[in-house]
């Protein structure tokens, strides 16, 4: 989940077919020629011609010589593929281009279109209401929230000041400005304080720091070890815990709503007692799917563990273990809790009318 995540944000970010890092460009690129032979065992030379298809150099044909290790994941580059390329210097300063991998950026926008295609038709106005708040969610985590984190900024109070701003965003585009995403807002909003403070505790009480995946370490390397990571993934947890609770509250909030237009004569406790029977039955089939979406997540992890020599309370007190189950209980918390507050609060309101 995570990697399609990192994928739209950077879709909506990228205003080029052109990515600069540091001295090197990636460029997108067709191969017109290609031609393998195994001068030596295990090792493939590859040779081809690419024509560029975007940015400065497009139009340019630049020709590649590299080696490709033999096996089952060996890439069997073709005529006709497109491709990322990637220009850099070599060590007599001069240009060399090399293949990254395929370009499928296109297909991916295929996809993406065919998703919005079908939330459009399915679900009218609504889908197409939460298609443009899903695009807003991404232009200020990568356009707002990601800069000021890079800026040296805490990362905890950046993402719970721009949570602030892009939750009662996101529910008026998508709900409209009306009671119902009043009452939510406010569910989600005491929710996410109470997480907030909930893991803050747990990370510090179980020693978290962070570090304990490719992706964090390379961050850490590429940016000299200046981020606080332990702020960064209490910052993701409440990101996380942001997008969940939309479904939950709005729910509660129209069953609600729901009964009250059914009996008027209803009051306060009678809305809110009716409204958790629905809403217990909606906290279990959410926390079963928060574990099972993170067990899918990690699963080669998970395989890894199982058949380690280590017995299970061992292998819990890894960093990367206890992260996910942090994760995973302070968000299923989250969402427990935002459930009676939402209720509690549309029942009193709805209550108080009659």
């Amino acid at each position: 989940m995570k990697k399609i995540v990192i994928a739209l944000m950077l879709f909506l970010s990228m205003s080029t077919g052109v990515l600069a890092n540091g001295d090197s460009q990636l460029y997108k690129g067709e191969i017109t020629e290609a031609s393998r032979s195994e001068t030596n065992p295990g090792v493939i030379d590859f040779k081809a011609k690419v024509v560029i298809l975007d940015g400065e150099r497009k139009g340019d044909e630049v020709v590649i010589n590299q080696q490709l290790l033999t096996g089952e994941t060996t890439i069997e580059y073709k005529k006709g593929d497109k491709v990322l390329l990637t220009e850099a210097k070599d060590l007599d300063g001069g240009e060399t281009f090399y293949i990254t991998d395929y370009y499928r950026s296109d297909a991916l926008l295929l996809l993406f279109g065919l998703f919005i295609l079908v939330t459009v038709i399915v679900a009218g106005k609504h889908g197409f209401r939460a298609v443009i708040s899903m695009v807003i969610s991404f232009i200020i985590i990568s356009q707002v929230t990601l800069p000021m984190i890079i800026d040296g900024r805490d990362a905890i109070f950046v993402t719970t000041i721009t949570s602030l701003i892009l939750i009662p965003t996101i529910f008026y585009i998508s709900h409209g400005f009306t009671k119902k995403a009043h009452i939510a807002i406010i569910g989600v909003l005491a929710a996410i304080i109470v997480t907030s403070l909930l893991t803050r505790i747990f990370v510090n009480l179980t020693n978290i720091t962070g570090l304990t995946d490719d992706d964090t370490i390379f961050l850490q390397f590429f940016n000299g070890g200046s981020f606080d990571l332990k702020s960064i993934y209490i910052a993701g947890v409440i990101i996380s815990l942001s997008g969940i609770l939309d479904d939950a509250t709005i729910s509660q909030v129209s069953i609600v709503q729901q009964l009250n237009e059914t009996n008027r004569k209803m009051k306060a406790f009678d809305l809110y007692k009716r409204a958790m029977e629905v809403g217990k039955d909606h906290i279990s089939s959410m926390v079963n799917t928060l574990v099972l979406v993170y067990a899918g997540s990690s699963l080669p992890l998970l395989i890894l563990f199982t058949n380690s020599q280590y017995p299970l309370g061992q292998l819990v007190n890894l960093e990367v273990i206890t992260e996910e189950v942090v994760r995973t209980l302070v968000g299923s918390i989250g969402l427990i809790i935002a459930i009676p507050i939402t209720t509690y609060i549309a029942a009193n309101y709805y209550g108080k009318e009659n």
